[in-house]
């Protein structure tokens, strides 16, 4: 041990002062009693005053109640100098005081104090006490000489081998007795504690009656030893509000924390840490379940892969659909808007329903406000026919200003007017929009009117073009040659030759050069070289990439398969509409 802790052995009971204390005033002391040298580390870092090393404290780290102290699972004070010489070594500034037993030969004791001032501790404690005892059996030690007043007799040798004592007691009676030693420290101990998760334990007292006792038992110690500082413990304390509650009114001048600082915040905290690390787990797999869900449902309907931005949009298109709300899709052609509106409609539950579908150009003014919101006349427009059912309207813009404004109190109101009537009907349409322009656009130019674009700002799907999808060409290809019944296979530095390119005409781009390489009679595994001549030369297409690059190429696009997927061989093959043969082979040429 070092100097440092051989000087907390002689310190004074002012030794316990803190340096910022107002002069004049007695200190308020914190003790932690703690069982591992990791807690005696964190109570030190947290500003305790002193430590106590007690056969209870190592007795929970074990996973025993409090009360086990008591009871002979093991040699207390074996106990107590295993863990003070194996595990408490670390230098530290703050007192160590030790908790001995009476339970042994008075030479034996002797030579453990002797080893504890030898070892620089601070001094000595009564733990495991008789006070913990009902009254008959703490007078029957005491008539055997194992009670409360052979603990004092302990404290008293202690005392002699140079050591400060902290007295255990719980009654008025034990502090008059322990008051007669003038101890440095006095605890008033108010049984075990209370609380926790994983025990059922209740207070022996509350926290009036603890306020009573302590006050009590502070005015007998003060009135015979005015320096001894007294403290309170256990019992049903098991906030810091509680502590201040009872010492500002009893005048205590310090607590000594036990299983509130080495039990219940330990169970608190693994608890909940292993709580959380479970859901979060639980919630990945939920999470996974519900994408591959989505997935799922989208492919359903022709929209492949799992990219972020696809996933994002499919999303967005289900929780839209889960409350039958307006749905304006936008995005250039070719990027799959009907398809988006066939997936709300199979999330909203009616995927075998075909939505009406009103083609703006196919009619003319003033027919186009009479096909939509009907005549006074009676003949009945498209928003009263569809009520509770699906309406489509392309594009959004074709719509003349009158019938958007109409439109937008219908959809505020679920109101409509016929043309020319004066009537209106009460109908709730689900509106589903497409325009290939973004709606933030159509109105900044005049095209959308303020009441509509309000309504349907919020409501707004943008689907992405095909350079955005870069990840989801693996699999739209896949699922295009499968609908075309196609034998290709593209290999890694194909794809990554594609995931290059513009698609300034999106899918169906994408679909004729499909075409071109069945016409060329193309067939089986198709490289980067295969592909390279099919392309487009409107896209600017790079130079001849060489087979070094393709490689590096077809490396790199592998790796990000596999780190989308976890390293999950078996879903990066899926996903890439590999085998997994394939996928090994591959994984095995290219050095992964």
């Amino acid at each position: 041990m070092s100097d440092d802790r051989a000087s907390t052995g002689t310190t004074t009971p002012r030794a316990f002062d803190h340096p910022g204390a107002p002069p004049g005033r007695e200190p308020f002391l914190v003790g932690a009693a703690i069982g591992t040298g990791l807690v005696a580390q964190a109570a030190e870092r947290g500003q305790a005053d002193f430590l106590l090393a007690l056969n209870v404290g190592r007795l929970r780290s074990m996973g025993l109640p409090s009360i086990s102290s008591m009871l002979p699972f093991a040699a207390a004070n074996d106990l107590v100098m295993d863990f003070v010489e194996n595990e408490l070594v670390r230098p530290t500034r703050i007192p160590v005081y030790v908790g001995l037993a009476v339970w042994e030969a008075e030479a034996r004791l002797d030579a453990r104090l002797a080893a504890i001032r030898a070892a620089g501790l601070a001094g000595v404690a009564n733990f495991p006490t008789a006070v913990h005892y009902p009254e008959d059996a703490a007078r029957a030690l005491d008539t055997g000489g194992l009670g409360f007043g052979a603990e004092l007799a302990l404290l008293e040798r202690a005392r002699l081998h140079g050591h400060r004592v902290l007295v255990y007691v719980k009654t008025r009676a034990q502090a008059e007795q322990a008051a007669r030693l003038e101890p440095e420290l006095l605890c008033v101990n108010f049984g075990w504690n209370a609380g926790g998760r994983l025990t059922d334990l209740q207070p022996e007292v509350s926290i009036d009656e603890a306020i009573l006792r302590a006050t009590d038992i502070a005015r007998v110690v003060r009135r015979r030893s005015p320096h001894t500082l007294c403290l309170i413990e256990g019992g049903p304390i098991v906030h810091p509000h509680q502590v201040a509650q009872i010492c500002v009114e009893s005048g205590m001048q310090g607590y000594i924390g036990g299983s509130t600082i080495d039990r219940l915040p330990i169970e608190d905290a693994v608890v909940d840490a292993t709580l959380a690390f479970k859901s979060a787990g639980l919630a990945r797999q939920r999470e996974r379940g519900e994408r591959a869900n989505l997935l799922g449902h989208a492919a359903a309907v022709g929209l492949h892969g799992g990219s972020s931005v696809l996933v994002e949009c499919l999303s967005r298109l289900r929780a839209l659909a889960d409350g039958r709300s307006p749905i304006v899709v936008t995005g250039p052609a070719g990027t799959q808007r009907h398809a988006a509106l066939r997936f709300a409609r199979r999330e909203a539950g009616l995927r075998d329903e075909v939505a009406t579908h009103l083609l703006v150009s196919d009619h003319a003014e003033p027919q186009l406000g009479m096909r939509l919101f009907g005549h006074g006349d009676g003949r009945q427009g498209l928003l009263i026919e569809c009520d509770r059912r699906p309406l489509l309207i392309e594009p959004l813009e074709g719509l003349s200003r009158r019938w958007q404004r109409k439109l937008a109190r219908l959809l505020s109101r679920g109101m409509v007017t016929p043309f020319r009537g004066n009537r209106a009907i009460a109908t709730r349409p689900w509106l589903l929009c497409l325009s290939e322009r973004p709606l933030a656009e159509l109105h900044a130019e005049g095209s959308l009117i303020d009441e509509l674009y309000g309504v349907l700002r919020e409501r707004e799907v943008r689907m992405p073009v095909l350079a955005e999808r870069g990840e989801d060409l693996a699999t739209i290809v896949t699922a295009l040659c499968a609908s075309r019944g196609l034998n290709l296979e593209l290999t890694g530095s194909a794809i990554a030759l594609l995931q290059r390119q513009a698609w300034p005409g999106n899918l169906p781009e994408l679909e004729r050069l499909l075409d071109r390489l069945r016409g060329a009679g193309v067939v089986g595994e198709v490289t980067a070289a295969t592909l390279e001549p099919f392309l487009d030369d409107a896209q600017g297409k790079p130079g001849p990439t060489t087979p070094g690059g393709i490689e590096a190429e077809e490396r790199e696009w592998l790796l990000a398969a596999l780190r989308r997927h976890a390293f999950n061989r078996t879903a990066t093959a899926s996903a890439l509409g590999l085998s997994r043969k394939t996928l090994y082979n591959r994984m095995r040429r290219l050095g992964l």
